[in-house]
């Protein structure tokens, strides 16, 4: 069978097992070529730059190792590149600013490193750009500003040197959906713009360094997911929280938050972390109704003094954390058995002061502490 004049070749979870086969390599007429989940190893070689035509190149969820090759950036027709979840070192060759035409670049979860290159600024048409779970160091990349089509951008765990996030122009971002830049060491106050973005739906800035308060969010938001725990924030919670209807999880764990969370109007929420602020919630008179969906809900170290009464109502709970409050006297008679939370699998009540007979955790409860 004469392949010669292949254009389109996708074998994505076909166990190889073996080096890029260099029959593949030399099918120079392919345009797309996705081999993600095939357990392809050893090195990239500079070969794969003779597929001039490739317009698609997945190599994501591999086992390959070693730099990547100078000659990728002779692919120059290509689009889409993805070479996520390998083990692939070293820094980023230059020669990728060639690829002007990319609009995704995807090298999360390798091993990376040296300064996030400049040079990533000229690929104006990038629509995402995945660089999480790598060793790139130096400060935040200022330019990404330059890179206005931008839908997601994530730099999330590397070793960066702290230093805040700049101030932009929110005109530059009016396609972002996805910002995520957890573990990053960065430091300073929350700037305004990102609060800014109606597109915007995915906010992760979990585990930094950062300081001061929550601005207030735009009421024509989008946001779905917001991850600011393990940081340094302090003062009153935004009340402009209440108002993004379409907020689905919500993480503000480990900060110096206080004041009071209106969540009557919430439908869609489904997971909840409030601990370790000062933090109170008000529910409303119909929990049931508001909340239908949680499963999630962390109130460690919130200093709750009895248990919550609220809590019968979210049927479809599957974790709960009620650590480190001033819980007294027994867990009521509700709290026991299957048919308050059916879907329960981890509860933890310790270092309350919790007293009378242990009433046994429904039988589904794969994890639970009580002290």
């Amino acid at each position: 069978m004469n392949l010669t004049q292949l254009e389109n070749l996708k074998l994505t979870r076909v166990n190889i097992s073996s080096g890029l086969p260099n029959s593949l390599l030399n099918l120079s007429s392919l345009v797309t070529l996705d081999v993600a989940e095939t357990g392809l190893n050893g090195k990239l070689p500079d070969s794969i730059g003779y597929l001039g035509f490739l317009n698609y190149l997945d190599l994501s969820y591999n086992e390959f190792s070693g730099p990547l090759p100078e000659s990728l950036g002779n692919l120059t027709r290509i689009t889409q590149l993805r070479l996520s979840r390998n083990d692939l070192n070293g820094q980023v060759p230059s020669t990728l600013s060639n690829l002007e035409q990319l609009t995704e670049l995807r090298v999360s979860g390798n091993n990376l490193d040296g300064t996030i290159p400049e040079f990533f600024s000229k690929l104006i048409k990038l629509e995402y750009l995945s660089l999480g779970f790598n060793n790139f160091s130096g400060p935040f990349p200022h330019w990404v500003a330059n890179l206005t089509q931008l839908v997601g951008f994530s730099i999330s765990s590397n070793p960066f040197t702290a230093g805040p996030i700049p101030n932009y122009n929110i005109s530059g971002f009016r396609n972002l959906q996805y910002f995520l830049l957890s573990n990053c060491s960065l430091n300073g106050t929350l700037p305004s713009w990102l609060f800014n973005i109606p597109s915007l739906r995915f906010l992760d800035l979990g585990s930094n360094q950062l300081t001061g308060q929550i601005h207030e969010f735009r009421h024509d938001s989008q946001l779905l997911y917001i991850e600011l725990s393990n940081n340094k924030l302090h003062g009153p919670i935004s009340q402009s929280i209440s108002g993004l209807v379409n907020l689905s999880y919500l993480y503000l764990s480990s900060n110096n938050l206080n004041g009071v969370l209106e969540l009557q109007k919430f439908s869609n929420f489904g997971a909840l972390d409030l601990s370790k602020n000062n933090i109170s919630m008000n529910i409303g008179s119909n929990a049931n109704a508001t909340w239908p969906n949680l499963r999630w809900l962390g109130l460690s170290s919130c200093n709750i003094p009895k248990f919550p009464e609220f809590l019968k109502s979210f049927e479809k709970l599957e974790h709960l954390d009620l650590s480190n409050n001033k819980i007294h006297g027994e867990i009521p008679k509700w709290a026991e058995g299957n048919a308050t939370w059916p879907n329960l699998y981890s509860v933890d009540l310790s270092f309350n002061y919790l007293q009378g007979p242990l009433r046994v955790p429904p039988s589904t409860s794969k994890s639970h502490t009580i002290n």
